[in-house]
């Protein structure tokens, strides 16, 4: 959304793709938008949790049928999509050249350990030293529909299903993701921030001057116990914690020094704060670092995994696995981060290394090289005909 709201509409017909449930944290958009199933919040955690793959085969199915759909009604000139699985095979099928916006961890060139994730004992133990199989099995059903449109299969790595696209955008920086030999048509743009446009909850001026802020934001996806435990962990520090709910309900018992509301102005809220803690996922994290403050993940899947180990390495942050995350363990985190000034100055340098980008114009200039303007029709040039 941010990158298609940054288009110029005298040049570019934007048409937006998405899932009902998420349009309403944008307000009002100045494009067509058509409504598209995903897997909910609810199941996507869930497959997190199972043995792989995370797309069954009748679920890419759907989607590809629905991809064909929207692609058969706009006949667009460029696709441009975000972690859908379903669209290298639609796009190909239909000749449209795509576009895939991934993180850079993502790309097999970028030799990024693979991690495992939270999910079950049985599957943490023998997984280690069979990650390649684990993640060529989530690229098994997508081969398997690829066969059916008769396409080409792709190596069984997931990591080639992410990135198998015309174009790739990495929202990230080589600083923290680096990969070695960049093809030509792969571009780092640098995070794509967003921050809903909404006018701070009535507290939000009546918080302690003379205590730290922490902002906690996990999103709507992670496990619903956890804000609970985070409350009590955060309970008996000397700080205020500022929370976005993401619309779930607020744990009974909300100690004194929390102020929660559904959502929160998340750049603000970051900048406000001496430290944000997350499900690890590259938004917040990103949101956090670019203002300069340090970053507490408490991550369950692979990607927010793969993602706190790039913000840990810089040591702008710190991670613990979901399934470990305790009172006690994210209290002594908390108190650590907040005591030793090298995570905040390791943010701070981030913050400077991310105010080099820009993603909304690197698209542009991306998008220019990719589709030219089309000739200005005078009524000259008309009457020549």
């Amino acid at each position: 959304m941010v990158l298609a709201q940054a288009l110029d509409r005298s040049r570019y017909d934007v048409f937006f793709a998405s899932d009902p449930r998420f349009l309403g944290l944008f307000g009002d958009v100045p494009f067509p938008v058509r409504p598209i199933r995903s897997m909910s919040s609810k199941r996507f955690l869930q497959k997190t949790r199972r043995i792989p793959p995370l797309f069954d085969l009748p679920t890419l199915r759907a989607y590809v049928k629905e991809d064909l759909e929207v692609i058969q009604e706009i006949r667009p000139d460029l696709i441009v999509g975000d972690f859908r699985m379903s669209l290298p095979i639609s796009a190909a099928t239909a000749r449209c050249p795509y576009m895939a916006i991934v993180n850079a961890y993502w790309n097999p060139l970028s030799q990024w350990p693979v991690p495992i994730p939270d999910g079950p004992v049985v599957l943490q133990w023998i997984a280690k030293p069979i990650v390649k199989w684990v993640i060529a099995w989530h690229a098994w059903p997508i081969n398997r529909l690829r066969r059916e449109y008769g396409l080409p299969a792709l190596p069984y790595d997931f990591r080639h299903v992410c990135t198998s696209a015309d174009h790739v955008l990495y929202p990230d920086v080589p600083k923290m993701v680096p990969i070695a030999e960049l093809p030509g048509n792969h571009h780092y743009v640098g995070p794509i921030l967003w921050s809903p446009e909404m006018n701070p909850p009535e507290w939000w001026s009546q918080l302690p001057p003379d205590r730290p802020v922490v902002y906690v934001a996990l999103g709507s996806s992670g496990r619903e116990e956890l804000l609970a435990v985070v409350f009590k962990a955060l309970a008996d520090l000397q700080v205020s914690v500022i929370v976005a709910t993401a619309g779930r309900p607020v744990p009974p018992n909300i100690p004194a020094n929390v102020y929660s509301a559904d959502y929160l102005p998340g750049r603000e809220a970051a900048a406000r704060a001496s430290l944000v803690i997350c499900n690890g996922g590259s938004p917040t994290s990103h949101q956090a670092l670019a203002v300069g403050t340090p970053v507490l993940g408490l991550a369950s899947n692979i990607d927010q995994h793969m993602n706190m180990d790039a913000v840990c390495r810089t040591r702008g942050g710190a991670m613990l696995r979901a399934e470990e995350s305790t009172v006690k363990e994210i209290r002594n985190c908390v108190t650590k981060m907040l005591a030793q000034p090298e995570y905040s100055e390791a943010a701070q340098a981030i913050a400077k290394i991310f105010a080099k980008y820009d993603a909304p114009s690197r698209f542009r200039e991306i998008l220019d090289g990719i589709l030219p303007p089309l000739p200005v029709v005078t009524q000259e040039r008309i009457n020549r005909l």
